[in-house]
């Protein structure tokens, strides 16, 4: 990788951390604001519930990939940097490039997807 593509990839993981630290900090908000309300009735409540659940579930997506894009950032003049934490072997660039958050390469994504 040359130092241009270093940069590029740096000022691109960087932003991705910024962007989606500001949508955790919207949906923390917004999942705050889901309040489930007698006057609503069954369907209301079911509703609120719902909502909070996904909410919940893409928080915890959200976490997940701010982690990875930090660890990345973190390690990026390491030697640990592109390197799979499940096998050792060099994330591919294809991969990085698409997912600079991902911490594996595909061919242990692909076997964890598979469980």
């Amino acid at each position: 990788m040359t130092s241009e593509e270093k940069k590029r990839l740096r000022k691109e993981i960087q932003e991705q951390i910024n962007q989606a630290a500001k949508e955790l900090e919207d949906l923390k908000g917004k999942a705050q604001s889901v309040v489930s309300d007698r006057s609503h009735g069954r369907m209301g409540q079911l509703n609120a519930i719902q909502q909070k659940d996904a909410h919940a579930r893409r928080i915890k997506f959200i976490e997940n990939n701010l982690h990875g894009l930090e660890r990345n950032l973190l390690s990026f003049d390491s030697p640990e940097f592109g390197v799979c934490e499940h096998c050792n072997e060099p994330i591919g660039e294809a991969r990085r490039k698409a997912l600079p958050g991902a911490r594996i390469c595909i061919k242990c994504a692909e076997k964890f997807s598979k469980k």
